[in-house]
């Protein structure tokens, strides 16, 4: 039993760090390296396997002793991490990747130094699967049981813990793990050590390593202004939210060159080291706030909404601008609990400041759950900027927006009102991609309604914002004159209207590249699919199967960018996808190099290789490329990533777990084994068609209700998938293939490692439905190999 418990604390402690370690890097540097840990963690497993393969017999020699030492290791190689990563010899900055090949030293030190913890961890795990062989149903039980224990209690753990701590909170479980596993005869010297090393990670847990982030996230380049300063700090499922403050700083998006007043001192909040907006003041409530002098000001001088809505409100500045012009009702729908709750630290008069006569409804959920869920109407409805100042070098091509798909246009669309309008306003990149995605996105909506988008869309821009408005019906011949009073009186300039004139567009502020008309015009005028085909970068409009809004990067036309570019700035452009592809070849390199290489001294021999090459690389990639995608299913549904991402990995590794522990009380024929996979590749087909439709029509349900429908929905699923694992190793070692099963861990491992970043390319080429139906297919092939004979 203390074996057992052991096994589901390690597993535990490996889940929760492999989580603590994707959000402390999401903070230093960005949310791409996710699938660097995913695929380090991975390659610790599949490395621990080859190295259990080779010497198998001396290792288990010395399993009483070796197995709690190599968890204790594990936990104080956790609590190490932080500090020893965030020393200069390890700390890199990926803006530098490109330019400085040191940082790629630096990168590739910090992977071995991460996969060190995973790997000790990994390498206890797999000697007690070898020690208990004969109960593998039941070890494997233990194993998926506690990854799904770690999974919830990382949720837990992030709201009473910052970040930097989280790593000692996880590497407390794997020396109790070790401790557990420690026989009785201890020598004082081993307590000692176990001692010793309980201190040294409780001191890191009450004394966290200082988190070093990248000079270029935003909050570094705030904090460089002059008394600029932490102010409070906040820990959440949600990231850590930071407020600076500074004399010096100021917002004031796209500022009309005709302000003349003085722009008041802000505090900035920050999410994970990135940009989330700006505490509104007491004058945002009034004509004198800042947000009257942009372009996203435009709906209020083209109409007068009394209902407005607000999407992602973040810190409340866009509410704010609504209530100065006169909004009777404003619903304000902001998903981060952290960021409502600094907004009222900071300033606990904000529904005091609206308007008496008025209502703020605000309501802590995803923007585009809502969306499906909610059945009123309004007469505006705002997003939040999109992209940043200057570009985001394409940081952001990896994050799933679902607010921003083309579902998500035809949503708010569905809730406006008959003279209902939509503001999006957008920051001027240059090459330009932001703004003409956004555009093609609305022609699209459009279009499917029969509408002529030229009499529905208008917009205007400044020396640095874009600002659109569609409206249901169309423009009325004042609301056009209004639009190009606001433009004469604040020094814009018109970039669509029904009837431009020539020379209209470039009055004040003048374009770089002219030819941005020109793509503005064909987006309207051609068929869009035509422009997509022949523009440099991507902007075909985002969908809920491909919600990567900002991934603009398409490989046929790199080399012309180079060109046009040069090669050193190409990386810049689009630096976040490029950096998937790095992380790629190097697990790709890494997983040859540590777990199918060092197999080849046991010799690649026995008649069932080719079958056992198939069957565990298929179960391998098929188990990644479905968790991945159910994730993204699951956090549109729910409308949290944290959750969704927690729930999804504790239901199919707790019921995988007893699909390992019914396949050691079960023996399956072969033809039963065929049929399994058959079964598993069928459901997931299903699933392909169905669960979009499925979670569409419950989308309204209450979280408790949704959370049984998950249930419902995955527990078969993960069963049947819990089966194949150890039911493959059992199958070689009764038909004479024991030589084969190292090499059955390691296959499975290599395959596993390599499909958590190749999911996501493959999501952001070809769609999440394509990535299902991949899974599917290689999910049939033990099947279709058993069927060979093999």
């Amino acid at each position: 039993m203390r074996t057992y418990l052991a096994l589901g604390f390690i597993s535990a402690s490996i889940i929760g760090f492999q989580l603590a370690l994707i959000q402390i890097l999401s903070i230093v540097q960005w949310y791409h390296f996710a699938y660097m840990v995913l695929s380090v963690a991975l390659l610790g497993f599949g490395a621990a396997g080859t190295v259990i393969a080779l010497f198998r017999k001396r290792l288990l020699k010395w399993y009483a002793g070796l197995v709690p030492n190599l968890m204790i290791i594990s936990g104080f190689g956790m609590a190490m991490v932080l500090p020893l990563s965030q020393s200069t010899p390890f700390r890199f900055d990926s803006y530098l990747l490109f330019t400085e090949y040191t940082e790629t030293g630096k990168l590739a030190a910090s992977y071995m130094l991460y996969f060190i913890p995973f790997f000790t961890g990994a390498l206890a795990i797999g000697l007690i699967f070898i020690e208990k062989v004969e109960e593998i149903g039941k070890v494997y039980f233990a194993n998926l049981a506690g990854s799904a224990m770690g999974g919830a209690l990382s949720i837990l753990f992030s709201w009473t813990y910052f970040p930097s701590q989280l790593p000692a909170l996880n590497a407390l479980l794997a020396i109790a793990a070790g401790i557990l596993m420690i026989q009785k005869g201890l020598k004082i010297s081993v307590f000692l050590y176990t001692v010793l090393t309980s201190l040294s990670v409780v001191y890191y847990l009450f004394f966290p390593p200082e988190l070093f982030l990248s000079q270029y996230k935003s909050i570094e380049t705030t904090l460089n202004l002059p008394d600029a300063h932490i102010e409070r700090e906040t820990s959440s499922p949600y990231g850590l939210m930071q407020s600076v403050t500074s004399p010096a700083f100021r917002y004031a998006p796209g500022l009309s060159l005709a302000y003349k007043g003085v722009i008041p001192e802000r505090t900035a909040i920050f999410n994970n080291g990135n940009w989330f907006g700006v505490i509104p003041g007491p004058e945002d409530f009034s004509a004198e706030g800042v947000l009257n002098y942009t372009t996203g000001a435009l709906p209020f001088h083209v109409g007068t909404p009394t209902k407005v809505l607000v999407l992602n409100s973040g810190t409340g500045m866009e509410v704010a601008h609504a209530f100065a012009h006169g909004a009777e009702e404003v619903t304000a729908v902001e998903p981060n609990a952290g960021a409502l709750q600094m907004t009222e630290d900071h300033l606990p008069d904000f529904e005091r400041l609206t308007p008496a006569s008025s209502n703020l409804i605000t309501l802590r959920r995803s923007a585009r759950t809502f969306l499906m869920q909610d059945r009123h109407s309004y007469d505006l409805i705002t997003l939040p900027m999109v992209d940043a100042f200057g570009g985001s070098s394409g940081l952001k091509a990896l994050h799933e927006e679902y607010l921003l798909t083309r579902e998500s246009f035809r949503n708010m669309r569905d809730r406006l009102g008959d003279k209902g309008m939509l503001s999006v306003s957008c920051w001027m990149d240059y090459p330009v991609r932001g703004p003409l995605k956004i555009l093609a996105t609305l022609v699209e909506v459009v279009k499917e309604n029969g509408e002529d988008p030229r009499r529905h869309i208008i917009a205007i821009r400044s020396w640095g914002t874009i600002t659109f408005l569609y409206k249901r019906s169309t423009f009325t011949a004042e609301q056009l004159q209004n639009t190009r009073s606001f433009c004469e009186e604040l020094l814009f300039d018109p970039v669509l209207l029904p009837d431009i004139r020539s020379g209209e567009r470039e009055e004040h502020n003048v374009m770089q590249d002219g030819k941005f008309f020109e793509y503005v015009d064909a987006l309207l005028t051609q068929r869009p699919s035509n422009f997509y085909h022949d523009y440099s970068f991507n902007i075909t409009p985002a969908t809920d199967n491909r919600p990567y809004f900002s991934q603009f990067l398409r490989w046929k036309t790199i080399p012309d960018l180079s060109k046009i570019f040069g090669k050193g700035t190409l990386p810049f452009l689009e630096l976040g996808y490029l950096m998937l592809i790095i992380t790629l070849i190097q697990i790709i390199l890494l997983s040859a190099i540590l777990i199918i290489a060092p197999l080849f001294r046991l010799g690649w021999k026995g008649r069932h290789r080719s079958w056992t090459f198939g069957y565990f690389g298929a179960i391998g990639i098929g188990f990644m490329l479905v968790e991945i995608v159910l994730i993204q299913h699951f956090i549109l549904y729910f409308g949290n990533a944290v959750y969704a991402t927690s729930g999804v990995i504790t239901v199919l590794l707790l019921f995988s777990g007893i699909g390992s522990y019914l396949s050691s009380r079960y023996e399956l024929s072969k033809k039963q084994i065929r049929s399994l996979f058959l079964l598993i590749g069928g459901l997931l087909v299903l699933y392909v068609f169905l669960l979009k439709y499925l979670l569409a029509l419950t989308i309204t349900f209450h979280s408790w209700e949704k959370a049984g429908l998950v249930l419902i929905i995955l527990a078969p699923l993960s069963v049947l998938m819990g089966f194949p694992f150890p039911a493959g190793l059992k199958r070689l070692n009764d038909n004479n293939g024991q030589e084969l099963i190292p090499w059955g861990w390691g296959i499975n491992g290599c395959a596993s490692v390599i499909s958590t970043a190749l999911a996501t390319l493959l999501a952001v080429e070809l769609g999440f439905a394509a990535v299902m139906l991949i899974a599917a297919v290689a999910y049939c092939i033990p099947a279709i190999l058993r069927f060979r004979g093999l």
